[in-house]
């Protein structure tokens, strides 16, 4: 009987659902693990479970799953999303600023559509693209699609840079590409800092930021984090409001 109620409801067809996915993974894992061992791979890869969850987490999103050197999540909002997805890379290039025989150089892609519910996540073209974009960011990058750009719309200390057209593997057409950058503080502008920091992440920190707790004069934590205490670089800050 418990056989048949289970085969009843996976025939059942299940209603799609809009969500923006996000993929990211570290480049170079590899690499890392054929030159320094399981062990140091193992370190490496939880820390990034750890961070990138945080991230996820204090953003809306679930973690559907962490697999090494790859995350896959979830969110009922494009904003949401690209918001986590530029603190996981600026959170990673800290760590591998604050801890340079571990780098952690992510790339992360993202998509928003329909997708069908199952049992072990969802299935769906959206998924798919985020995994395709996510292979195409170089080390310290954020890739979106169009219609995370249009379902997000202005974000406050947000631009979304055109970064032109992909042929994307299982796509017919050429997808256009666009990077969200966060805007740099007043006094980073005037300095000039620009470029990526180790690891990859740009330098410029996000403007409009939440009151962080303060643990010392150089550690913050991201709100809604739980215990996870994330290094800070030069400027004290929190994430994107």
């Amino acid at each position: 009987m418990e056989v048949e109620k289970r085969r009843s409801t996976l025939e059942q067809p299940r209603t799609a659902e809009v969500r923006a996915f996000l993929i990211c993974d570290i480049r170079g894992y590899s690499t890392f693990t054929s030159q320094r061992g399981d062990e140091a791979a193992a370190h490496l890869a939880m820390t990034f479970a750890g961070l990138a969850g945080d991230a996820v987490v204090a953003r809306g999103g679930r973690v559907l799953g962490l697999r090494g050197d790859e995350a896959f999540a979830a969110f009922t909002s494009a904003r949401q999303a690209v918001k986590a997805g530029l603190e996981i890379d600026l959170a990673c290039a800290e760590e591998s600023a604050a801890h340079p025989d571990f780098p952690i150089p992510v790339g992360i892609g993202i998509d928003f559509g329909e997708a069908v519910p199952v049992e072990d996540g969802y299935r769906g073209a959206a998924i798919n693209m985020a995994a395709r974009l996510c292979s195409k960011a170089v080390a310290g990058q954020v890739l979106v699609t169009r219609n995370v750009v249009d379902a997000a719309g202005e974000l406050e200390g947000i631009t979304f840079e055109d970064r032109g057209t992909a042929v994307v593997k299982g796509f017919g057409e050429p997808v256009a590409t666009y990077e969200p950058v966060a805007t740099a503080l007043p006094d980073q502008r005037e300095a000039g800092r620009e470029g990526r920091a180790p690891g990859g992440a740009r330098g410029f920190l996000p403007i409009e930021l939440d009151e962080p707790s303060r643990l010392s004069d150089a550690t913050q934590r991201w709100p809604g984090s739980g215990e996870r205490g994330v290094r800070r670089g030069e400027a004290a800050a929190g994430s994107f409001s």
